[in-house]
């Protein structure tokens, strides 16, 4: 049986010591059409070194940067390069589950979705199991969205036609920028494959460790881009961290 192409999206900058998991995680899959474009960031440290290792694998695709130019146009030179019908998203320090991509599509293509989402562990550094997140809504809307960001990069797979003419900005919690705006402006076919297939680690390097950053990045997204009123932008930000307080108490 023929599979559709997909695209896997990995920026990496100064990952060496979570990357080869990473790596792993992917070409591991029981889903064996893809290509994995991993994207260095102007790494200063092993990274390449690790990558390297990797380089003859014909489903690696390796972008090399010559400067660090952030996550965001890492993610959207990913973009520009991939060929898959579908595209899905890893950072460096996260591991797939072997049969992700094989039970999203399999959920999209019988659904007719163009957007999956997944539960997922929050692991530490040492891949100890922090938390199961599951409860989250079966299914996504801009709605339920504004409340709260449940859909983590490394558990969606879109559809490349959805996602085609988008692209990351350089803000604080950049995917759930993205993931506002498309809700908002296309028709989102999204639901929640209700399975664990990713572990999400949570290290003192990670971008969204810092609770107070994030809380300021959320209020500007919703002022700036969603252009909410200041009573609206109040209220939802308190749902915003509010959630995000039951999300991480493990």
């Amino acid at each position: 049986m023929n599979q559709d192409l997909v695209s896997v999206i990995m920026p990496v900058f100064n990952g060496e010591r979570f990357l080869k998991d990473a790596i792993e995680s992917v070409l591991g899959q029981t889903y064996k059409n893809i290509e994995l474009l991993i994207i260095n960031d102007g790494s200063t440290d092993y990274t390449n070194e690790i990558i390297s290792n990797f380089k003859s694998n014909k489903f690696v695709v390796y972008i090399d940067l010559n400067e660090n130019v952030g996550v965001a146009e890492a993610r959207n030179i990913g973009l520009r390069h991939a060929k898959g019908k579908y595209i899905a998203f890893i950072d460096s320090d996260d591991i797939w589950c072997a049969n992700k991509l094989d039970i999203q599509l399999c959920q999209m293509k019988q659904k007719n979705l163009n957007y999956s989402f997944s539960y997922y562990k929050l692991i530490d550094e040492n891949k100890n199991l922090l938390k199961i997140v599951n409860k989250i809504p079966s299914r996504a809307t801009y709605q339920s969205l504004i409340k709260r960001n449940y859909i983590p990069m490394l558990t969606v797979v879109v559809s490349s036609e959805l996602i085609r003419n988008y692209r990351f900005n350089s803000v604080g919690h950049e995917d759930y920028a993205l993931w506002l705006e498309l809700f908002r402006t296309k028709n989102v076919r999204a639901e929640a494959c209700g399975q664990v297939l990713a572990k999400y680690r949570v290290h003192d390097s990670s971008i969204s460790a810092n609770k107070i950053q994030s809380a300021r990045w959320v209020w500007h997204l919703y002022r700036e881009q969603e252009k909410m009123s200041f009573m609206s932008a109040c209220i939802n930000w308190m749902c915003y961290v509010w959630y995000g307080i039951k999300k991480h108490s493990y």
